[in-house]
C-alpha cells in the first residue's frame, strides 16, 4: 500500500469523517482551536442532514454531462466517493442548462454544484470548497490569421472569466458567453470572432459535436480553478466537502483525473496532498477506484 493510500486508510479508520446513524442533531458550535468546525461537527452535521440536493451541469464533459439520462463524469465519480465515505444520499435534481442550475443554486433551491468555475463574480453568491483541478484555456477561432485583425471585434469570453481578457489581444473587445455550446454557436454565426475556451472540455465536446473549421489559435496562461460549489447558507456542508477533498479523496483525486482527463491542458490543484509528493495511486489502482465508482448506482433526478 502506498505511502497516501495508508494515511487515507488511516484517516477513515480514525473517524476523520465517517457517517453514524441518522437523526442526531447537529452540534452547533464545536470548533476546534483553529475555528474550523471538529470532526464531531461535521459528523453530527451529516447525521441531521443526510440528503443533498445537487444540479448537475450537462455541457462540462467530460467532468460533468449526462449519458442516456444517468450524470457521469468526474465530478460524478467524485460524488459517489462522497457518497460512500460521508455516508451522504446525493438526490439529482433536473435543470434546464447551466445557467438554471447556477440561479437556482443561488437562490437556495438546490444545495450543491458537483463542479462549477471558481470566479470572482460567483464568489459573492455561493461558497466553493477547495478546488479539485485546474484547467487551462485557449484562444480558438474558424480562422487563425484572425489573431492579428482582433482590435474591435468581439471575442467571447465565459461570463464570470473577464479577467481571462488580460491575455487577449489588444483592442478584443470581450463578449459574456454562457458555456461551450453558446460559444461555438456565436461562432459559426459570425457574431464573435474568436472565443477562449477551456481545451480539455472542448476537446471532448468536439468528440460528440465536430466543428471541422474551428483552430486553436494559441493557448493562454491562466490556470482556472473547478471546485465544488454549495448554497451560501450552508457553511457546514461547504465544511464537510472541503474535509472530505482534503483528507479522503487526495489519493483517489489522481485515478480520477486520468481516468477523465487525461490529456492537454490540465493541472493538478497547487499546494494539496498529491503537490506536496504524495504517491497517489498507482495505474491499476487508480483504474479500480474509476470502475468501482462508474458501477456504482446514482440516485435518479428528482422531479
Amino acid at each position: 500500500m502506498s505511502p497516501t493510500r495508508r494515511s487515507v486508510h488511516r484517516a477513515l479508520l480514525a473517524g476523520a469523517i465517517l457517517p453514524a446513524s441518522a437523526g442526531a442533531r447537529p452540534e452547533s458550535g464545536a470548533r476546534t482551536e483553529s475555528g474550523a468546525a471538529s470532526p464531531e461537527a461535521l459528523r453530527a452535521w451529516v447525521r441531521a442532514h443526510p440528503v443533498v440536493h445537487f444540479a448537475a451541469i450537462p455541457d462540462l464533459a467530460p467532468m460533468s454531462f449526462l449519458r442516456r439520462g444517468r450524470y457521469v463524469g468526474m465530478a460524478a465519480d467524485l460524488l459517489d466517493l462522497a457518497s460512500e465515505h460521508l455516508g451522504l444520499l446525493f438526490r439529482r435534481v433536473d435543470v434546464n442548462g447551466r445557467r438554471d442550475a447556477v440561479e437556482r443554486l443561488v437562490r437556495g433551491e438546490i444545495d450543491m454544484l458537483p463542479v462549477a468555475g471558481v470566479t470572482r463574480s460567483r464568489a459573492g453568491a455561493v461558497r466553493f470548497t477547495r478546488p479539485f483541478v485546474h484547467l487551462r484555456f485557449a484562444l480558438y477561432a474558424r480562422d487563425a490569421s484572425v489573431v492579428g485583425r482582433l482590435a474591435g471585434r468581439g471575442v467571447g469570453v465565459p461570463a464570470g472569466y473577464e479577467h481571462l481578457s488580460d491575455e487577449l489581444p489588444a483592442g478584443a473587445l470581450v463578449v459574456p458567453i454562457d458555456g461551450l455550446r453558446d460559444a461555438l454557436d456565436r461562432l459559426r454565426a459570425g457574431e464573435i470572432a474568436a472565443t477562449a475556451l477551456p481545451s480539455r472540455l472542448l476537446e471532448a465536446w468536439l468528440e460528440r459535436e465536430p466543428f471541422p473549421e474551428l483552430q486553436r489559435i494559441r493557448g493562454l496562461s491562466a490556470r482556472v480553478p473547478f471546485a465544488m460549489a454549495v448554497r451560501h447558507d450552508l457553511p457546514m456542508l461547504e465544511r464537510v466537502l472541503d474535509t472530505f477533498l482534503a483528507e479522503t479523496a487526495p489519493a483517489a483525486l489522481d485515478g480520477l483525473r486520468a481516468a477523465w482527463l487525461g490529456g492537454t491542458d490540465v493541472d493538478e490543484p497547487r499546494g494539496g496532498a498529491l503537490a506536496a509528493g504524495g504517491a497517489g495511486l498507482v495505474a491499476a489502482g487508480a483504474l479500480a477506484v474509476f470502475l468501482r465508482r462508474r458501477a456504482m448506482r446514482r440516485e435518479p433526478a428528482a422531479r
